[in-house]
């Protein structure tokens, strides 16, 4: 490989993590006026695969090209001694680009939480139209008993425990987790439900492992079944089940089941999507409806929609499926409805599109721990216009997009 691109990748990662010194921009900048776009494309790639975003990120990350002329473009901003030549060269590459992408954008936010570096008067730009900041999902649910009783599971504090029937949820080091203390004592529904805004992760008294995305809700049994262990579960929840030797763990939907024995996989099944969404991780399952079934093997996504039919398609980036799980918003070509709709979850507040914005596609990545605001950024990177007004989000198209571009929507 080239020695300019180790020298590039080296200084590239230094501006990424807000740490490169005034001489060293200076070297960089020397380093982009006389590479071409290979050895910069070589540059992103060297930094991916040598600089996980997270320990726990699985997800498979990506600098495309449009990536790449938005972050050149955005260190030009801030290189104003930078010559034409090298402008004109980053320039060229975004135009070509953003010609072959016509309707999707992409653009990843580069620096998951912020860009220290973004261009001053984007932030204000978006701030201007906010009434007030909104802050990202906390860990919060209700459990809700047989008889009605409800309690707040974000309120059990570590170290303590509340018994119900047979079982008692312990908070053990900020891990809840249901623990059977009555081997035969009979089954009691509970109910365990995140608002929009609220997420949480437990463990069952079997030892399988959830996590409960925004706006989701798991119904199952103190005892989980006597014959059989069996959930049902609306909005998207993450399974890691516990294998028990001759009893099979079931996952009920409004448009479907899943059978299991031991395995990890993800299911989504949000009433809006009229739909129930499997990706299979790990493991296998068998997915069913009432006129159909098929056998789920790894890497692959099952869709159970209103027609009953299930189609299978396989999925080499399965654990892009599970980004929110892990901490991160993964749009992939992903239209603006969806985007609305997993914002609105996320962050409690009503989305609503403008004209010609329901089908549009955008690819993108950025932490779900940040406050709305730097959402709202990335999407005025996309050009996206927003307005926040009494919890309302209005989407707009922009006339011009954020680094001059005209966008065709």
């Amino acid at each position: 490989m080239d020695k300019n691109t180790h020298r590039i990748s080296y200084f590239l990662q230094k501006y990424l993590d807000g740490d490169i010194q005034e001489e060293e921009l200076s070297q960089l900048r020397h380093l982009l006026e006389e590479s071409d776009e290979n050895e910069i494309q070589a540059a992103f790639d060297l930094i991916w695969n040598n600089t996980p975003l997270a320990e726990d990120d699985d997800t498979t990350p990506f600098f495309s090209d449009m990536e790449t002329a938005a972050l050149l473009q955005n260190i030009i901003e801030h290189a104003p001694v930078i010559n034409s030549k090298t402008r004109r060269k980053v320039v060229a590459v975004y135009a070509l680009v953003a010609s072959i992408a016509g309707a999707l954008l992409t653009l990843a936010w580069l620096y998951l939480n912020h860009d220290p570096a973004a261009p001053e008067g984007v932030a204000s730009v978006v701030l201007q139209k906010m009434e007030h900041d909104v802050d990202p999902a906390q860990e919060e649910a209700i459990l809700t008993l047989e008889g009605g009783e409800s309690v707040s599971l974000q309120h059990i504090k570590a170290g303590d425990s509340i018994q119900m029937g047979g079982v008692k949820l312990v908070n053990d080091n900020g891990q809840l987790s249901y623990q059977v203390v009555q081997k035969e004592a009979p089954g009691i529904q509970h109910v365990v439900k995140t608002p929009k805004g609220g997420q949480i992760n437990m463990t069952l008294p079997d030892g399988t492992k959830v996590w409960l995305n925004a706006d989701s809700r798991i119904t199952f049994l103190s005892n989980l079944g006597t014959q059989h262990r069996e959930v049902t579960v609306t909005g998207e929840v993450y399974f890691e089940v516990a294998k028990l030797d001759g009893k099979r763990f079931t996952v009920k939907s409004a448009a479907g089941e899943i059978e299991v024995l031991g395995t990890k996989f993800n299911v989504r099944a949000y009433p809006e999507d009229r739909s129930m969404q499997t990706a299979l991780v790990e493991g296998s399952l068998a997915m069913k409806t009432d006129s159909d079934r098929v056998v789920l093997k790894p890497n692959q996504v099952g869709v159970a929609s209103d027609s009953q039919r299930i189609m299978v398609s396989d999925q080499d980036r399965i654990m892009d499926m599970i980004a929110w799980k892990n901490g991160l918003f993964l749009f992939e070509n992903t239209t603006l409805a969806d985007v609305g709709r997993q914002l609105g979850r996320w962050y409690n507040i009503r989305i609503q599109l403008g004209e010609g914005l329901t089908n549009q596609r955008i690819t993108g990545k950025i932490a779900r721990d940040v406050k709305l605001s730097q959402v709202l950024e990335m999407l005025y990177y996309l050009g996206i216009e927003t307005n926040l007004k009494d919890n309302n989000l209005m989407m707009m198209p922009q006339k011009e997009h954020a680094y001059g571009e005209k966008i065709k929507m």
